[in-house]
């Protein structure tokens, strides 16, 4: 028989309201329960843990590293929007003798996948029988192209030359500032490096006849090497593509440099273009401030490579063959550094290809 008043409404008893009671103080307990495990977990816990599971993870893939207030490059599971970070590269080790002869920073581009295997394939195969390392740059990028991070994560995996300064977003007006951030890792972390310098990324390079330039230079600790540009005039109109205005340069010819196809510096002068950049108005044509402005302000010599082309002012005859005759020969495609490469008369040249390296 159940309890009810006369209007038909059941009557609780007092066990009954005590067990309801309980009941919902265990629902309530539970469900605060839960949110002080959500809290824990999205607060220092999780990311405890998410950053442990981060640094697994990276570990297997490539070394993500960070600059310390020295200078050198620490291994980190993570980064943030106040970091700089980098994929590095790992041949400049703890062992001085191990640190190459040349080091050779490439800008890239993150997706320029192919362009960095020609030349890993092409003449960055005979830089490295010659002690000459390579490393290829870039900037940050957006953060939600997952798929573009594994692959490089992949790729630096694999070859181990890749370097990300993600201080600096990777922007065509922001290569100065970067290729000096490149310089700055180059000088120390390889100290033992005898030069430190650029190559583009669509050039050739002759490596041979550019080591036979350097060898003589070795106790020269103040000069810059490469195609020396004369007389250069600025570029005022907006739509040119090397344009500046007269903020960012108020002189009406540049002084002499070094075209950013290629340059070289001793690395014992690296400190002193670094400091010279922060006492000049930068602006954004690297191959201006970084191979022309800043020797003029250190003094250095200027040393010309005149063994420099275009590769369309080269007869397409004699195009395939041109890697023994230039030093540097620039716009060269992925598919016209192979040609070259693989050219029998190069086989021609032992001055030019050693014979040990002959296929």
């Amino acid at each position: 028989m159940s309890n009810s008043r006369g209007n038909g409404i059941p009557i609780t008893s007092n066990r009954q309201r005590i067990n309801l009671t309980s009941a919902y103080r265990k629902r309530i307990a539970f469900i605060l329960g839960l949110l002080v495990f959500y809290l824990l977990w999205r607060r220092p816990f999780g990311l405890f843990i998410r950053e442990e599971s981060t640094k697994l993870h990276a570990s297997d893939d490539a070394s993500l590293l960070l600059v310390n207030d020295n200078g050198t490059t620490v291994e980190r599971s993570d980064c943030n929007q106040t970091g700089r970070y980098f994929l590095g590269p790992d041949f400049c080790s703890d062992d001085l003798s191990s640190h190459p002869y040349l080091l050779l920073i490439i800008p890239s581009r993150p997706g320029n996948a192919k362009d960095r295997a020609a030349v890993r394939e092409t003449w960055g195969l005979h830089a490295r029988k010659q002690n000459v390392a390579l490393v290829f740059g870039f900037g940050a990028f957006g953060s939600t192209n997952d798929d573009l991070h594994r692959e490089l994560r992949s790729e630096h995996a694999f070859f181990g030359d890749l370097l990300q300064i993600t201080s600096i977003t990777d922007a065509y007006h922001n290569q100065t500032q970067l290729m000096l951030a490149f310089l700055d890792w180059g000088a120390k972390n390889c100290q033992s490096a005898q030069f430190i310098g650029k190559a583009d990324e669509d050039t050739w390079i002759n490596i041979f006849g550019v080591l036979e330039r350097l060898r003589p230079l070795e106790n020269e600790t103040n000069f810059i090497l490469g195609h020396i540009i004369t007389g250069a005039v600025v570029r005022r109109l907006a739509t040119e593509k090397w344009a500046l205005t007269l903020q960012e340069y108020p002189d009406a010819t540049y002084p002499p440099f070094a075209e950013g196809h290629l340059y070289i510096f001793p690395r014992s002068s690296i400190t002193s273009v670094l400091q010279a950049s922060k006492r000049l108005h930068m602006h954004w044509i690297d191959d201006v401030f970084i191979g022309g402005q800043i020797p003029k302000f250190l003094n250095m010599s200027l040393i010309h490579i005149p063994e420099w082309a275009q590769i369309f002012d080269i007869n397409p005859k004699s195009r395939d063959c041109s890697g023994s005759k230039y030093l540097i020969i620039h716009d060269v495609s992925a598919v016209v550094k192979r040609k070259i490469y693989y050219h029998p008369c190069m086989r021609l040249y032992r001055q030019i290809v050693p014979p040990e390296l002959l296929p």
